[in-house]
Formats: C-alpha cells, structure tokens, sequence
C-alpha cells in the first residue's frame, strides 16, 4: 500500500487543490454559467486569462502550469465547439508570462501600467481572436515555435473531421461535450 504524505514535490495537497481550484476548476464553472450566450448568435464577448506556462513546459512551476495548460486545452476544446455549432463567438485565451502593473510577484497594482495590455485585449476580444500572447513577437515567439514544430499540422484538421463526423452520426450536439 502506498502511503500518501501530506507535502508531495515540495507543495502540499492544499496549495495544489486550491491552485486547481482558482485556476482550473472555477473557471470552468464560470464559463459554464455563461456557455448559452457565448453559443448563442448574439455577440458575446469573452477572455479567460490562461498562462504562457499553460502552453509549454515551464520549470519550477510544474502544478501553476497543469492548472493553466488546463485552461488552454478547455479554451480550445470550447472555440471547436463554438464553431461546429456555427457560432461566430469564440473564447479568447489570455496567456501572458509576467507583466508590470500586476501584484503577481507581491508588488502593487498599478493600472496605468496595465492600460495599454487592457487595450490590447480589449482589440483582440472584439477581433474574435482565440489566443493572444503578450510580448509574443519579442519573447516568446522562438521558443513557441520550437514547441509547436512537433505537433502535425495535420492533426488538428484530422480531429475537426472527426469531430464534424461525431456531430453528424450522434445528432445535434456532440454526447462528450464538457459544456452540455
């Protein structure tokens, strides 16, 4: 029998359930409340703020990054969705690293430094943008494409025409649908 200790890989259970939980889990809830109107033909504008550390390995910070590469993967699982349903709505997946303004390293809040990221977002929710990465071109564009280069583009036409497929032989709406 294998016992469980309290501390695994130096975080406790309680710090990886509640990062889960704020990171994760509530997020998935709250697009949940909101998943009829981001469907619906309205438009309907919506951000979830992901993390570049959702979108490739990132050191140190093995539970914050599964929280987050969470997030992205229901992000996009969502966007396919919305467009199967023919909906002109998508989520826009926010994943920045760092960015000054913020208290996420413990300083102050300084929102004239976050004006223009607020702006930014703003001009890709109102673009029907899927994922927008600060500081992409300058920091992490290199990187991401050593990271993608593995992935067959392929792959994900493959999986909308399966999913297409699914669609058509099961009715209306696919029965594994996180969202229904």
């Amino acid at each position: 029998m294998v016992k469980i200790h309290k501390r695994a890989v130096g975080i406790n259970i309680l710090s990886i359930e509640n990062m889960m939980t704020v990171n994760a889990t509530a997020t998935i809830q709250i697009l949940r409340l909101f998943y009829d109107r981001i469907k619906g033909a309205d438009n309907f504008y919506c951000g979830v703020m992901g993390s570049i550390s959702g979108l490739m390995s990132s050191p140190s910070a093995a539970v914050y990054a599964a929280s987050k590469a969470a997030i992205c993967r229901l992000i996009e699982s969502v966007n396919i969705e919305l467009e199967v349903a023919g909906t002109k709505n998508r989520i826009l997946n926010v994943s920045p690293a760092s960015f000054k303004g913020s208290r996420f390293y413990g300083g102050q809040n300084q929102l004239e430094l976050l004006e223009e990221l607020a702006e930014e977002i703003i001009g890709h929710l109102f673009a029907a943008d899927i994922l927008f990465i600060p500081q992409y071109e300058e920091t992490f564009k290199a990187v991401l494409e050593c990271v993608f280069k593995s992935i067959n583009p392929s792959e994900k036409r493959r999986n909308m025409q399966i999913w297409r497929k699914t669609k058509r032989e099961t009715g209306s709406r696919c029965r594994i649908s996180l969202m229904r």
